[in-house]
């Protein structure tokens, strides 16, 4: 469904999703690797959780293909959040589209808008190496995690 959303989103030169869209485009080796790499990483993730509920939190969601893709598969309840505005305009119809329940949020990894031990997982996927300042997104990350929680780096 992803494939067919991305297809009908009308995304400009100047859309933070138009250089996926465009290697999609031009690269059907790398498109194919894409997506399997994100169903895998949907699959492992699944199966660290050992279970089927609780509050998850996905740092940098991008495009939502984490959130969308656990929260699809699972009892779990969703939140992403991004710096990018079009990307989260673009995961929320896109959650809609696919029929998930998933939130995503405008916000910084460096400073999450969330309570303390609010989340019993919090993934943050190829993000790490995009943020300003790295070692406060691990301790936002930190203090949002409950007590025992997991986290996906």
């Amino acid at each position: 469904m992803f494939e067919e959303y991305l297809s009908k989103y009308t995304i400009t030169e100047r859309s933070p999703l138009y250089r996926t869209k465009v290697l999609f485009e031009r690269n059907p080796k790398y498109k194919e690797w894409y997506i399997k790499r994100a169903k895998t990483t949907v699959d492992n993730i699944i199966n660290q959780l050992g279970t089927q509920e609780g509050l998850l939190l996905d740092v940098g969601c991008g495009m939502g293909w984490l959130s969308v893709g656990i929260e699809k598969r699972t009892n779990c309840k969703c939140v992403g959040v991004d710096v990018e505005r079009e990307l989260i305009m673009f995961s929320n119809a896109r959650a809609k589209y696919e029929g998930a329940n998933t939130t995503f949020l405008l916000a910084d990894g460096g400073g999450l808008p969330f309570k303390d031990k609010r989340f019993d997982f919090v993934g943050a996927i190829d993000v790490l190496e995009h943020v300003k300042d790295y070692m406060q997104c691990l301790k936002e990350i930190v203090r949002v995690l409950n007590v025992g929680g997991k986290r996906y780096l």
